[in-house]
Order: structure tokens, then C-alpha cells, then sequence
């Protein structure tokens, strides 16, 4: 029985629905393995002529799993150093990313749109990055409100309150035969 072997090839074509790919090994005349799985750790599928890590059976280069990609000259990562942890989501640079930095103890999330979905929700089953901005922009203009508010109350103190000059108002007008 032949031992497994790990092998690098290209992706030659990509069944996304089943998670499967065929690789050609250009070191073997460019021969093509039947469709075989990616590992699933998570569903992030590599493209065409992108160079993936390939762990055969014992049976040969027949059967096996497509470890995932690996880094090249044609593969480099976007950001890189210690303590980044980075996840591209897009084949788009940047366009979709998670990353994290120990040093900045910051997480970025970036993306064109970004939606929180929560359950129990019926009718608003979801929350974006936008109204969570405004929400916060509409704290600060309350405050600023409140401010004014407090503000106005205190120049007013030395003044009869509102209640005190209809008070007043409804004295004289009785006094008016009303």
C-alpha cells in the first residue's frame, strides 16, 4: 500500500454548491484529478489557476482533500506581522476584511455594508453599521439639546415659572369680571 502524500497543484475547475474543485498537477503532464473536497473549516473557496495544497490517499493523486491555498508570488498576504490576524472576504483586496491587531488591541471589520442579524426579530430582524451611527449622532445632538435646555432653565430661574405667571393671568382676568 502506498503511503499519502501531500501534493501542490492548481485549481482547475470549481463546483461551489458541493464544495469541490478539480486540481491539475503540471508536474505530472497536466493531469487533472476527478472533483475532490475542500477541507471545511470554513467556506472560503480559492479561484481558478490559484495554487492549493493537496493531501492524496493512499490510493494515489485519485483521491484526497484540497487542503486550501498556500502563499506565492502570485498569493502574498494584504497586511502581515506579528500579532495581525487577518481574514479576507472578498477576492477583492480590502473590500471585505476582519482583522485584528494585538499591539492596537483593535478589531476592524470593513466592508461596503454591513448588517447584525439577530432572531426574534419579526419586524426588524437586522441592524446596520449606518443606524448605529446615526443613533449615536442622535445621543450627541440630544445631549447638546439637553444642554441648551438646562441652559435656558437656568437663566429663567430668577423668573416667575410658567405655571406661576398663568397663575397670575387667570387672577387678573377674574379680577376682570371674567
Amino acid at each position: 500500500m502506498a503511503a499519502a502524500t501531500i501534493r501542490l497543484g492548481k485549481i482547475s475547475s470549481i463546483n461551489y454548491t458541493a464544495g469541490k474543485a478539480r486540481v491539475v498537477y503540471e508536474d505530472r503532464d497536466d493531469s487533472v484529478t476527478s472533483e475532490l473536497p475542500f477541507l471545511a473549516l470554513q467556506y472560503n473557496i480559492p479561484k481558478v489557476d490559484d495554487l492549493v495544497v493537496v493531501a492524496c490517499f493512499s490510493n494515489g493523486t485519485v483521491s484526497g482533500v484540497i487542503l486550501g491555498p498556500v502563499y506565492n508570488s502570485a498569493n502574498t498576504p494584504h497586511e502581515g506581522g506579528a500579532g495581525i490576524f487577518r481574514q479576507e472576504m472578498s477576492n477583492n483586496v480590502n473590500e471585505a476584511v476582519m482583522s485584528y491587531s494585538e499591539k492596537k488591541q483593535t478589531l476592524i471589520l470593513r466592508a461596503p455594508k454591513v448588517e447584525f442579524e439577530g432572531y426574534g426579530y419579526e419586524d426588524k430582524p437586522y441592524v446596520t453599521l449606518e443606524q448605529i451611527n446615526d443613533a449615536f449622532s442622535d445621543i450627541d445632538d440630544n445631549k447638546t439639546g439637553i444642554s441648551n435646555l438646562q441652559d435656558d432653565t437656568a437663566k429663567t430661574k430668577e423668573k416667575p415659572s410658567l405655571q406661576a405667571q398663568l397663575d397670575a393671568l387667570e387672577k387678573r382676568v377674574k379680577a376682570l369680571g371674567g
